[in-house]
């Protein structure tokens, strides 16, 4: 699991530099950046949920907690 963060953390890194030295677009219409934008979205969400659930770290009467 904390690989996988790692993973989202990097990418997440790397769409916020590609917004950072992205031409000032016009608000709204640059198809482009508004995809950066919701890459950067979708990548916070799965971070947050991925912080929120336990790690797997226990084995009790066959059930994994």
């Amino acid at each position: 699991m904390k690989s996988l963060l790692h993973s989202i953390q990097k990418e997440l890194k790397k769409v916020n530099q590609e917004i950072g030295n992205y031409p000032s677009p016009i608000t709204g219409c640059d198809v482009q950046f508004n995809d950066l934008l919701k890459r950067r979205y979708e990548l916070e969400m799965k971070m947050r949920e991925m912080k929120a659930k336990p790690e797997i770290t226990m084995w009790q009467g066959g059930n994994l907690y």
